[in-house]
């Protein structure tokens, strides 16, 4: 619940500064807003992190005392077309955040928000539409104008194609049953 509360926060600060932007009360090149498709929530350590993307890349939010405070990003200059997808997974002691967006898909270690680095990236030849981690699986699924594909979560490999049709959204639910579309 809370995780959704800040995603909608974050949402509505992105829409009040975009209204505002275009009313010119903020100006664009020093505003610090940001227009976002995507974001995921996570504790790490006592901090709560929000990793939101956008058309650069992806944006560290500490959330704390009621206020969003950027603590970092991850420039993805590489990446062709606006993230359609992420999540942040911890993996033993780290925390990485995968991202997709046009035909890559990047591998980000969060561990330290202030200083993010990038694991891996993986380019699959076309777009990525949606990407997502099965409970208690260690591999992630992909989906897009290729199907859908099972990726090995390391290097981000394809391990094995599990449909071949287009697909343009994914969702896994706790016990692991998908359902795409």
């Amino acid at each position: 619940m809370r995780k959704k509360i800040l995603i909608s926060a974050l949402a509505a600060i992105t829409l009040i500064a975009g209204f505002s932007s275009g009313l010119g009360l903020i100006s664009s090149a020093t505003s610090a807003s940001g227009n976002y498709k995507v974001a995921d929530y996570a504790i790490i350590g006592n901090k709560q992190v929000l990793v939101a993307a956008n058309q650069n890349g992806l944006e560290i939010f500490e959330v704390q005392n009621n206020s969003i405070r950027k603590a970092s990003e991850v420039k993805l200059t590489n990446f062709d077309s606006f993230p359609n997808g992420l999540f942040i997974r911890q993996e033993g002691e780290n925390y990485y955040v995968y991202a997709a967006a046009g035909s890559e898909i990047v591998r980000a270690d969060i561990t330290s928000i202030y200083w993010p680095a990038i694991a891996a990236r993986y380019n699959l030849g076309q777009t990525v539409y949606d990407l997502k981690a099965m409970p208690g699986y260690q591999n992630i699924m992909a989906a897009g104008a290729f199907g859908l594909k099972e990726l090995e979560s390391k290097n981000l490999s394809p391990v094995r194609n599990l449909w071949t049709g287009a697909i343009y959204g994914l969702s896994i639910n706790s016990q692991g049953n998908m359902i795409a579309n």
